[in-house]
This record gives structure tokens, sequence and C-alpha cells, in this order.
């Protein structure tokens, strides 16, 4: 199993106020299946503390995404965030890594939202939750329970339109 390259950087970052998870990456750079597999578990260790589907913002400056990874990365992007989050808004980006984000929300249903600024992604972010889309749950904490509602009944986000820290 490849390990992940010292260059990379991936942080996962509860926002207790708003209850979201904000992901942020630097130098993270998939150029060929194995980095796409090395990325997926990276991302799924990060996402067990949580022990439940979270609300995820998602900085995608620092995530590139080569062409040669696209298809694998788009995939395995799809279903990290089917069983890992209720709903993920993202931000930035560069073209490249967008086009990836936006043909796989075409060829597998995953969300392909993305915004200009955090505080935009947040405010799509808040107004979803506001118009009763997603279910009820409790913040996470010490006291959180493991599991999160069933995929079946997490609400799809319609394919349409990020605070780092060191990681642990």
């Amino acid at each position: 199993m490849k390990s992940p390259p010292d260059s990379w950087w991936i942080s996962f970052t509860y926002d207790a106020d708003n209850d979201i998870v904000d992901a942020a990456f630097r130098d993270v750079i998939l150029e060929n299946d194995d980095d796409v597999l090395c990325w997926r578990r990276e991302v799924e260790r990060r996402f067990q503390r949580y022990g439940r589907p979270v609300d995820l913002i998602i900085n995608l400056d620092g995530l590139i995404v080569k062409p040669s990874a696209a298809r694998t990365f788009g995939a395995h992007r799809a279903e990290v965030l089917s069983e890992h989050t209720r709903v993920s808004f993202r931000f930035n980006g560069n073209p490249q890594t967008r086009t990836s984000i936006y043909t796989s929300a075409v060829i597998h249903g995953a969300d392909a939202n993305i915004y200009e600024s955090r505080e935009d992604a947040l405010k799509a972010l808040l107004a979803h939750r506001a118009a009763g889309v997603l279910p009820p749950r409790s913040p996470l904490g010490p006291s959180s329970q493991r599991g999160g509602p069933a995929a079946s009944q997490r609400s799809p986000m319609p394919a349409s339109q990020r605070t780092p820290s060191s990681t642990g």
C-alpha cells in the first residue's frame, strides 16, 4: 500500500459553532490510481474521528486532480461523500480539479457545488439546512454516537454550483 508523500498535508477541522467539518489540502497531487487510493485512505481515516456522517466544507486549493487520475478520483470521491457526509459544499480549486468534480457529479451523482469563498459555501450550507432538506442530528462532541442517517435517508444535493489546521 502506498503511503502519502511527505509533502501532502490534509486537515479536517470541526467548526462547533456551525456543526460542520472543514477539509483543507496542501500539495495533494493525484496523478494516478495509486495516488487516489492513498488520498481515499487518508481522508477516510480523518472522517472516522467524527463517528457519523458530517456536513462538510472543502477548500479545494491544494488538491490537484490530474486528468490521468480523474476517472478513479470521481468514483472514489462519490463513494467517500456517500459514506461519510450528509452534504458537502466546496470552494476555490483549480480548473482541472473543478472539471473533475463536475464530471464525477454527472457520472456518479456526487455533490458538485463550488463557491468562490468559504463564506459563500457556508452560507449555502446553512441555507440548505434551514430549508429543512437535511435530517436533524446531534452535534459532534464527546457524547456523539456512532452511526447517523442511512444513505437512503440522506438528501442528495443537486449538482450546481475552507480553515486549515495541522493533521494529527
